[in-house]
């Protein structure tokens, strides 16, 4: 066979032949598919409002965080979940440190602990979170929320961690101890 012809007449656009055409489409296929993997990388490492999750090591626990960075996240935060796996939570990321950060237990179905950090990611302060009685059909939803307790900082913060209830007694974080978060980068995904 001529180098550059194909069985029926045809001619190859590459001039080299159909085996190499067939090998290069194949190679056409996977080197696109490698490039959108990287590119769907690269735009959620710096496109994206914030990743899905974040690994975060907390003591010897390694957790697969949850980051709640805009404000509908961070409003939605644990609502509904019928449960936290053990090594599972929320960081909540705020735009900038606040005098004080206050959480509630609205449409939450399971008890949670919370920890409050400053911008440098030292504890201000812990709570344990209880799950309150769910809306009453008949309850008006401003009735509703003015029976849930709030559950505020102690200082001033601008990051939040909920886990499943039970996790602060496991870590035994004390006011002023540091967890490892790449803060600037959180700080830059917050809206």
């Amino acid at each position: 066979m001529m180098r550059g012809a194909e069985p029926g007449g045809g001619r190859c656009w590459r001039r080299c032949g159909p085996r190499c055409c067939r090998r290069t489409a194949g190679w056409r296929v996977v080197l696109l598919f490698w490039a959108a993997v990287a590119l769907r990388g690269w735009c959620g490492a710096v496109g994206e409002a914030s990743p899905r999750t974040l690994p975060v090591l907390i003591g010897e626990v390694l957790f697969e965080l949850e980051v709640a960075a805009t404000p509908a996240a961070r409003e939605r935060g644990l609502m509904g979940r019928a449960s936290v796996p053990h090594d599972g939570g929320m960081l909540f990321v705020y735009p900038s440190q606040q005098p004080s950060l206050a959480f509630w237990m609205k449409n939450t179905l399971v008890d949670l602990d919370i920890v409050y950090l400053d911008a440098a990611a030292r504890v201000v302060s812990t709570a344990v979170m209880r799950a309150e009685p769910a809306r009453r059909p008949e309850e008006p939803e401003d009735a509703y929320e003015q029976r849930l307790p709030l559950y505020p900082s102690a200082g001033p913060a601008q990051y939040a961690i909920e886990f499943k209830a039970g996790t602060l007694d496991l870590l035994r974080l004390r006011q002023g101890d540091r967890i490892a978060l790449d803060t600037v980068r959180l700080t830059g995904l917050a809206r």
